[in-house]
């Protein structure tokens, strides 16, 4: 209850926050202005454009040609022209930082074409990211005295990064194990239970006020609030707008929740972002980047769902048609997951390495709190519904687990690179964070089924030792060659028949318990 009213409290302060900054969110991008007085220049590309799309590890030139005014050679000016930028991993002037352009020369004061000096200076991109560089013009007397800044003008510099076959690498292998692992989903799908849920909408109801109310809102107030920079928030408010990550449908099985509705509220919310994710973007989103023209993925959103559909469909028939493949499918679940999601967070910060050096607190922090909040917001509300607790879990997990990959392509779709990069640091991020509490939850809750496990076996073993024997004293139960747990039989003498158990103990002993009420006279 406690938990009930912080929450309450703190939406109740973010709500005015985020709409106040809504309807106020309209931001001016410093403009400058060169003043000239002694060198008149002309750049290519121009000052206006800057150096754009130079790939890492590649170098680009900046050329110019400058004349001196009259008033300079007049004066026998002798200028420098300096390149100058901040000390940053982002990019290096490798060649012509510094040019000395001497207006009293016969050559600068006279009318030829040769009386216009030429420069170049070579930028080496170093890594993913923007800068500006600085033009100075400084001039001093003919005595070689009292130098003066005349003049700055700024250059954008923008570094992109070079496609890999790394990236390509991941994608496809990640995307062969998810498809794989849905047909594993679809294998333990029921669909009678399935149009349970949506005979009984309540608890998709309950998802989607937490996926598509709470989620983008708490996503706008926290990007406002740590990120800097427009690029950053909007990144952070698309991940917030776009629920159904298929990692919760696994999730939600790992962590013994109900799988039928994980997998119809990412169905379903994923059709929905069809209509709501453009309603949140051209509104609260607009306030962001209200130059931007933001470009809905929704070919993206629709091979998301046909990614989902297909293998489920697959599932299903496998299911339907060959149930002893079904089985066997059933089985490799749970351990396949694991395995999958192991690989995708380390093989995942193998491929996406450079990410971690343009990560900062601010974004991990908000990486963190969205998801969060979601798993808690979401929990909540399905607490206060009285929702059962398979039900909780999905919801909750639903809440907290977004669809990342939509986020990222909706933003390289939309913004230019490299801020495209930059700005899907923030998904990637929540990506990371919202797998941290999964994985401690899933941990104690395999350790705890772990020690009640031994607890019952322990508790059954001393209440009827006839059960370690592996038979009933009144001959009702006999165990027939059992060197090992794994290979037990029990029979029922009333029909004279023996049933072979599960191999597993916990399953083994329940089988047992009821085999002897049912024997017993």
């Amino acid at each position: 209850m406690h938990l009930i009213c912080v929450i309450g409290t703190f939406l109740l302060f973010l709500i005015p926050y985020v709409l106040g900054q809504a309807l106020n969110g309209i931001r001016n991008a410093p403009t400058f202005h060169g003043k000239v007085s002694y060198l008149n220049c002309t750049f290519y590309p121009s000052l206006e454009v800057g150096l754009v799309k130079v790939e890492e590890e590649a170098s680009a030139n900046i050329t110019f040609n400058c004349t001196c005014t009259s008033e300079a050679i007049n004066a026998g000016k002798v200028i420098l022209l300096e390149l100058t930028h901040p000390k940053t991993k982002v990019l290096e002037i490798t060649e012509g930082d510094k040019h000395h352009i001497d207006c009293g020369s016969k050559d600068a004061s006279s009318s030829r074409d040769d009386s216009v000096y030429a420069g170049v200076a070579v930028v080496l991109g170093k890594f993913l990211g923007r800068e500006v560089l600085d033009f100075t013009a400084a001039d001093r007397d003919a005595n070689g005295e009292d130098w003066g800044v005349d003049w700055i003008e700024p250059y954008p510099v923008s570094i992109i990064r070079a496609p890999s076959a790394l990236d390509t690498a991941f994608v496809v292998i990640i995307a062969t194990l998810v498809g794989i692992n849905t047909i594993n989903m679809g294998c333990h799908l029921d669909l009678t239970v399935v149009k349970e849920n949506l005979k009984r909408p309540c608890a998709i109801g309950i998802g989607f006020t937490s996926q598509y109310l709470f989620m983008p809102l708490i996503a706008y107030g926290v990007g406002v609030a740590l990120l800097g920079t427009p690029a950053l928030q909007l990144g952070l408010f698309t991940m917030g707008c776009s629920p159904g990550g298929g990692a919760s449908n696994f999730w939600t099985l790992l962590l013994e929740g109900d799988a039928h509705l994980s997998v119809t509220m990412t169905f379903l919310s994923t059709a929905l972002a069809l209509a709501v994710m453009p309603f949140w973007l051209f509104t609260l989103g607009s306030t962001l980047f209200r130059d931007l023209k933001i470009r809905i993925p929704f070919a993206n959103i629709l091979s998301s769902l046909l990614a989902l559909v297909i293998p489920l469909a697959i599932g299903v028939a496998i299911r339907r048609w060959k149930p002893t493949w079904a089985d066997f499918a059933r089985k490799l679940i749970r351990p396949f997951t694991i395995l999958m999601m192991l690989f995708i967070f380390t093989f995942g910060i193998y491929a996406n390495l450079y990410m971690f050096q343009v990560m900062t607190w601010r974004t991990l922090l908000a990486g963190l709190i969205v998801p969060w909040c979601g798993y808690v917001f979401g929990a909540t509300l399905a607490l206060i519904s009285k929702r059962s607790k398979e039900q909780i879990i999905a919801i909750a997990v639903e809440t907290g687990v977004q669809n990342t990959g939509i986020a990222i392509v909706l933003l390289r779709s939309s913004l230019p690179q490299p801020d495209a990069d930059l700005a899907s640091v923030v998904p990637v991020c929540g990506s990371i964070m919202l797998f941290i509490p999964l994985f401690l939850w899933w941990i104690g809750l395999t350790v705890k089924n772990k020690l009640d496990s031994k607890k019952e076996v322990h508790h059954v073993s001393t209440e009827d030792p006839s059960v370690e024997d592996g038979c009933e004293t009144g001959g009702h139960l006999e165990a027939l060659d059992a060197p090992s747990p794994h290979k037990i039989f029990t029979g029922n003498f009333r029909g004279d028949k023996h049933m072979p158990t599960p191999s597993s103990q916990q399953e083994l002993l329940k089988e047992d318990l009821t085999a002897q009420q049912v024997t017993k006279f």
